[in-house]
């Protein structure tokens, strides 16, 4: 049954986007490898947290990433990241970025899309490499 239909009035709400904003759960082993995949591999910035089990990441053009940390059992396992929502980070060096990824030792996805870089974060998400002209 679909519970989603058109508003009647037709009128359109302008450019709707996604924000700025993502969060995610990882096990709480992984706090460590997490936050020095983000500050020093990613390169983003650590801002201050609202709550002590959770980091959160600022990329250089402003986006965030909120990463709670929760016992083992209830984070998700890497099959279900695999079956769930994929990110993306967008870049001006493709090449770079790739190299650096895959010396820090990140476990790259094989993926029907081969003109990208796919990959798992530390006990986290999937991550797609795109450069930032695919905007």
């Amino acid at each position: 049954m679909n519970r989603y239909h058109a508003p009647k009035s037709g009128k359109l709400l302008g450019m709707i986007t996604l924000g700025t904003h993502v969060k995610t759960q990882v096990a709480e082993e992984y706090r460590d490898l997490a936050r020095t995949f983000y500050l020093d591999v990613l390169g983003w910035s650590g801002i201050p947290v609202p709550a002590p089990n959770m980091l959160l990441f600022q990329s250089p053009d402003g986006d965030v990433l909120g990463v709670f940390f929760v016992p083992a059992e209830r984070a998700l396992t890497e099959a279900q990241h695999l079956a769930g929502t994929w990110l993306e980070i967008m870049t001006d060096d493709v090449d770079g970025l790739i190299t650096r990824l895959r010396a820090a030792g990140v476990k790259e996805i094989e993926y029907v899309d081969k003109a990208h870089f796919y990959f798992h974060s530390p006990g986290g998400p999937v991550f797609r490499v795109a450069h930032n002209a695919e905007r």
